[in-house]
């Protein structure tokens, strides 16, 4: 028996609200200093008050380590990546997960209309799980991690 839509967890049980943003003028100082100050890996990056990207601490990271930029002087606008992964608050979790699995999104943006009301990254995927799988099979169907080994170590088989 499949759930219905209702039972079906969705991305508003777990996103993050009102999350942080940066405008594309912000610096990449400034950017990772913000997502170190709130141990944040992803910020929704506006516009006019829009949505317009996303910038992930490893993306700076990365081009910070390849090329020779100023954090200071490079904005935000030149780093992120464009045109993010945009949801409704109502959409289920695992059509989420799904999506982002396949397109190796770390985040997507929860969206009423024009206005940002969240971001659901992959570690709030991973609380879901966490949270469902505490619930029997938790509306993940047939989904299981594996055999249930106890609390006591386990030596693992030989393989061929």
């Amino acid at each position: 028996m499949t759930p219905s839509a209702r039972d079906r967890p969705t991305v508003d049980e777990f996103m993050t609200r009102a999350p942080l943003t940066v405008a594309c003028s912000t610096s990449l100082a400034e950017a990772l200093e913000l997502m170190e100050t709130g141990a944040l890996r992803h910020l929704p990056v506006l516009e006019h008050g829009r949505p317009i990207g996303v910038v992930t601490e490893r993306d700076l990271l990365r081009l910070l380590a390849r090329k020779r930029v100023s954090p200071e002087v490079m904005t935000v606008g030149e780093a992120m990546t464009p045109e993010p992964y945009v949801v409704a608050p109502w959409t289920p979790v695992a059509e989420v997960a799904t999506t982002m699995a396949a397109r190796r999104h770390g985040s997507a943006l929860v969206m009423i209309e024009d206005r940002l009301v969240g971001i659901f990254t992959a570690v709030d995927g991973l609380r879901a799980v966490a949270r469902l799988a505490g619930r029997g099979d938790g509306g993940l169907g047939h989904w299981r991690a594996g055999p249930d080994l106890g609390d006591q170590p386990q030596e693992l088989p030989e393989t061929d």
